[in-house]
């Protein structure tokens, strides 16, 4: 018999576990010789993993589309200026 678990993540949680594997992919880049550690940090420090959640506007859309997608939240990796 099959089993599910249920995990409940605030959106902290979740960017900050983004921004985790982000220095990970990073780190792994650097050790297969990808990239250098100067442009890996440079990347670390200008880039950033948000959790964005879907407005009104894109909620409406859907509705209006039959579209039936739960999941209001998307990641998108930013550059800080």
């Amino acid at each position: 018999m099959a089993t599910e678990t249920r995990y409940m993540y605030s959106d902290d949680d979740l960017v900050r576990e983004a921004n985790r594997v982000k220095e990970l992919v990073v780190q792994s880049m650097v050790i297969n010789g990808l990239t250098d550690d100067e442009s890996a940090e440079q990347f670390l420090r200008e880039h950033a993993i948000i959790v964005v959640k879907k407005g009104w506007l894109g909620s409406y859309i859907d509705k209006a589309l039959g579209l039936t997608d739960k999941n209001d939240k998307r990641y998108q990796i930013i550059k800080l200026q």
